[in-house]
């Protein structure tokens, strides 16, 4: 009876353990989705990078800055899309330039669908571009100068006056809207409905928080181009990116130099180090003396030491701006504009030279990386009899006294600077300047000459001419220093391979969280 009673006791154990570990494995399973009836398993991981309030991801609300465009650029897509060798078709499927610069023709691809299901149309394309001209975008390519837009069947047709060499980007990156949404809405700033979030890009948006700074992205399963590798990308703010991504709460960030040597010894992470297309600049308002000075303006060049503000601000990750403007990693960078290396004395003597009275200066500045770099710029003009003043304002303050003028010295940090060089135009030879902050010049900066090569290659498309012009204008921008580049960071991305491998760098820009083709299979 005793012995029954112990199998019995025996085999109720057996089966209990062999339901508890059916139910283990029955919850440790792969997720399943299904589509169409079938059953598809998807091993996609949801991907968690850093987060931040960078404005609704639609093309009239986002902010300026790249962190707001690029979440706007995982829901809108464009005629062409950019990965690290240049300019690939995307919404088209090819183009060509025609009539010696002047015609581009893009011919649409087929079968794409808006994230609420209705098909692409031409007439999608021609709307789009059309309503960019009378409502310019946060990031506006395209003016109505020098542009007239046609579709005929399934290509869309841009004729110019005039060749502009930095057309083929400018149309290329235009953001597709929907036509059925976009055409009775004529204040698109204020359209806030779920609606204005509707495009056929690679993910849709789910959820975004203004006040928490919070946005989740999720796979759309009828993109028409390589699929996500990745089920959901949500950016969430911490308050340390290297601990959060150590402790497994984030999957990629920026570290600093001094916090690598923590992901030394973790086989699933991965370092990467940026291009220099991200740095820091120093305007001058020309209306303040002796700012208007150039032999001044010398002076200060070589009594700000730069290197000592990579080591210090960057710990040695990054590279000493070009007073050509145009950063070392640009691929129409040239190497000989002249230089002004830290030379104290030789700065006080060029200041002697001239009978240049110094007043006390102050320098704009917002966050505390500034801050600090506002700090040893002082401690340096100090060496040469200068007193510099820091003003400190919050980043969006800082940005509209400096757009506005507001300022003696002001200090920016941007990106961008990996563009197509017309931005050397945009930013030294218009009346008026661009809407990016990273368009921004100097208060008073006028020169003939250098207006003179602006234009010239902008309007060249043979590009060994166009090379030619640009270098003669870093030259002669190096000769002016309308402005001191000072350094462009080169930081350390750091990634959990166990999530997402794969990461892509356009090849204008330095972050690859910002490429759409980090979070898609590869051709």
């Amino acid at each position: 009876m005793l012995r029954k009673q112990k199998n019995l006791m025996f085999c109720i154990f057996v089966l209990c353990a062999a339901l508890i570990a059916g139910l283990v494995a029955w919850f440790l399973r792969p997720t399943q989705q299904y589509i169409g009836g079938e059953p598809q398993e998807s091993l996609k991981p949801v991907l968690r990078l850093p987060g931040g309030d960078w404005g609704p991801p639609a093309p009239y609300l986002h902010y300026s800055r790249g962190p707001g465009v690029y979440k706007m650029q995982l829901v809108f897509d464009s005629l062409l899309e950019r990965d690290g060798s240049g300019y690939i078709p995307w919404l088209a499927t090819g183009y060509q330039v025609l009539d010696q610069g002047r015609t581009y023709v893009f011919k649409l691809r087929q079968g794409v669908k808006w994230h609420d299901g209705r098909k692409l149309t031409p007439e999608d394309v021609l709307f789009s571009f059309e309503y960019a001209l009378r409502h310019p975008p946060v990031q506006a390519h395209i003016t109505s100068e020098n542009i007239t837009m046609s579709v005929e069947e399934d290509s869309f047709i841009v004729h110019l006056d005039f060749p502009d060499a930095a057309m083929l980007g400018k149309l290329g990156s235009v953001r597709i809207i929907p036509k059925h949404i976009y055409e009775n809405i004529e204040d698109p700033i204020g359209f806030l409905e779920p609606s204005a979030f509707i495009g056929t890009g690679p993910f849709k948006l789910e959820q975004y928080n203004r006040e928490h700074g919070t946005y989740r992205f999720v796979e759309n399963s009828d993109f028409f181009g390589p699929a996500p590798k990745v089920s959901a990308i949500e950016f969430v703010p911490v308050s340390d990116e290297t601990l959060a991504l150590l402790q497994g709460d984030l999957d990629a960030a920026t570290i600093p130099p001094d916090a690598i040597s923590l992901f030394a010894d973790l086989e699933q992470f991965a370092v990467m180090q940026n291009p220099g297309f991200w740095g820091y600049r120093l305007l001058f308002n020309m209306n303040v003396e002796p700012l208007g000075s150039i032999k001044f303006r010398q002076a200060l060049a070589h009594g700000i030491d730069r290197q000592q503000l990579v080591e210090k601000i960057a710990r040695g990750a990054g590279v000493l701006g070009s007073y050509g403007i145009l950063p070392v990693d640009h691929i129409n960078y040239n190497p000989q504009v002249i230089d002004y290396p830290y030379d104290p004395e030789l700065a006080k003597q060029l200041i002697a030279e001239e009978e240049i009275a110094i007043p006390s200066l102050s320098i704009l500045v917002a966050g505390e990386r500034e801050a600090r770099i506002g700090q040893l710029l002082k401690e340096q003009l100090a060496e040469m009899g200068i007193e510099l003043n820091i003003r400190s304002v919050d980043a969006k303050t800082k940005d509209t006294l400096i757009q506005t003028g507001q300022y003696q010295l002001g200090l920016i940090g941007h990106g961008g600077m990996g563009m197509d060089p017309d931005y050397l135009r945009i930013r030294f030879a218009q009346e008026k300047a661009g809407q990016m902050i990273s368009q921004v010049s100097s208060v008073g900066f006028a020169n003939d000459e250098i207006n003179r090569l602006c234009l010239k290659q902008r309007k060249t498309t043979d590009e060994s001419l166009r090379q030619d012009y640009l270098n003669q204008l870093q030259n002669l921008i190096a000769e002016n220093i309308p402005e001191i580049p000072l350094f462009c960071t080169t930081d350390y991305f750091v990634y959990n391979r166990e999530k997402l491998d794969g990461w892509v760098y356009m090849f204008d820009h330095h972050e690859p969280t910002h490429c759409n083709m980090s979070y898609l299979v590869h051709p």
